[in-house]
């Protein structure tokens, strides 16, 4: 989800090498009510690094709602200038509600982000209830 007005990165890191493919992405609004405000949540400590000669952003994530997040995704999109040269994402089986400890992630990159500034971005997976 995405807040109204609101922008983020999605990386479909999934694709295989190659060949261009093309994607489909259906852009509008949920047929089921969002909540007032969606759960907010905080990336820190990025730091950039390789992983066996493979570019790796390592940090941190925090839970500043109320309402546990599973399978958090995070997205991480390297830019030089308005051109996207690098892109990775994580997958966080578990983010406790505010207050618990922050959790580790580390994005492996496809191309390479080094001398690029980062975006990372953590849309919330879960907007309440069960």
């Amino acid at each position: 989800p995405v807040a109204p007005r609101g922008t983020t990165w999605w990386v479909n890191n999934q694709v295989p090498a190659g060949r261009a493919a093309r994607t489909r992405v259906r852009v509008g609004t949920s047929k089921v009510a969002a909540p007032r405000s969606l759960p907010e949540l905080k990336v820190s400590g990025v730091k950039l690094g390789d992983d066996a000669g493979v570019p790796v952003a390592r940090g941190k994530v925090e839970n500043l709602s109320s309402i546990e997040q599973k399978r958090l995704t995070i997205f991480a999109v390297a830019l030089k200038g308005r051109r996207v040269v690098a892109a990775g994402r994580a997958v966080v089986e578990k983010v406790r509600p505010k207050g618990s400890q922050r959790q580790r992630f580390s994005v492996y990159f496809t191309g390479d982000p080094t001398g690029a500034r980062l975006e990372i971005s953590a849309p919330p997976s879960t907007l309440g209830g069960a």
